[in-house]
């Protein structure tokens, strides 16, 4: 059973962030690397969504489930993996579930914990022109065992 986390941003550049997780009695962990997206989504109320690029000021992890999701079985058998998604984050901070598209997985078991982290983490949306906006990130994330 994983153990409670920890989770921090560390900016790299402007539209660059990286983002760790760690987890399961310090054996494991995630690793979110953010970078520039070309949506697929388009919102049913033609709003426009920002590439990360495009913003002022890029959005900032608030909440995140706690501890981070890791699919029991590929922890019990030692297994690590790597989703690469793209996404949007509407203008409330929060992530638009049916915009989450999966680039690749190196096991599927991945995916479903992908799409809980995200659709349950909350986020300080993008700024442009000091409005909030819409924005598509692109993320990979990396579970490793230690």
């Amino acid at each position: 059973m994983p153990n409670p986390m920890r989770m921090s941003w560390n900016p790299i550049a402007p539209a660059l962030v990286t983002l760790v997780w760690a987890c399961t009695a310090s054996v494991s962990h995630a690793d979110l690397t953010q970078r520039a997206a070309e949506c697929h989504y388009s919102t049913p109320d033609g709003v426009h969504i920002f590439a990360e690029v495009e913003v002022d000021e890029p959005p900032l992890l608030v909440d995140h489930p706690y501890p981070m999701p890791y699919p029991s079985e590929m922890f019990r058998l030692g297994i690590a993996g790597t989703v690469s998604l793209h996404y949007v984050i509407d203008s409330t901070g929060t992530v638009v579930a049916s915009s989450i598209y999966v680039d690749s997985a190196s096991q599927p078991e991945f995916v479903p914990a992908a799409h809980e982290l995200l659709t349950t983490s909350r986020f300080r949306p993008a700024i442009r022109n000091h409005q909030r906006v819409a924005v598509c990130v692109k993320q990979d994330l990396n579970w490793v065992l230690n």
